[in-house]
């Protein structure tokens, strides 16, 4: 449902036979939100245009696709996705097309950041209502699809803006194996 800020000209956007939706937002130029909708079992992302009433349905997978947020220049729907095994960030053209993987180590709530050179997103499921510590926010670019990870003893090393090369096959990375910056 849409309508002007006092609450006139209320006009239905979509009708879905889905016992839940879930908004994800106004595209950029306003003329389009974005969803998610479980149909029959499955979560999948939509595309409603607000004047004409049409959708688009943008993910049809058997995996769970949710919260949905546009990119900037409203190009691109950022997404969570379990499909590759994990929940991780995905994105796929916001006219329709093939979703591409962003992240490969999790991650939950992706934002486009108002300047669109990062991705915000949390490093792992939020505990809404519980005393446990929240998630971490983590960035990346948001031109980059493909990024390298280096461990050292239990901690995470993640590096976008520089090229390093890893040989993995002669077993673990030591201390001494990660770049001098």
């Amino acid at each position: 449902w849409m309508s002007r800020r006092d609450g006139s000209g209320l006009r239905k956007l979509s009708a879905m036979a889905a016992p839940e939706m879930v908004a994800g937002g106004w595209s950029p130029d306003g003329q389009r939100m974005v969803f998610d909708a479980t149909i029959d079992g499955n979560r999948d992302i939509y595309v409603a245009d607000t004047t004409s009433g049409r959708r688009e349905r943008l993910t049809d997978e058997p995996s769970a696709d949710g919260i949905a947020s546009w990119s900037r220049d409203g190009r691109w729907v950022y997404f969570v996705s379990n499909r590759s095994g994990g929940p991780q960030i995905w994105k796929v053209p916001a006219d329709g097309g093939p979703a591409v993987q962003v992240t490969t180590s999790g991650g939950f709530e992706p934002q486009e950041s108002p300047d669109s050179r990062f991705v915000y997103y949390l490093g792992r499921a939020p505990q809404y209502g519980s005393l446990a510590p929240q998630a971490n926010r983590v960035r990346i670019p948001a031109d980059k699809q493909r990024f390298e990870y280096a461990f050292q003893g239990r901690y995470l090393y993640q590096s976008w803006d520089i090229e390093v090369s890893f040989d993995m096959t002669g077993g673990k990375l030591g201390k001494d194996d990660l770049p001098r910056l």
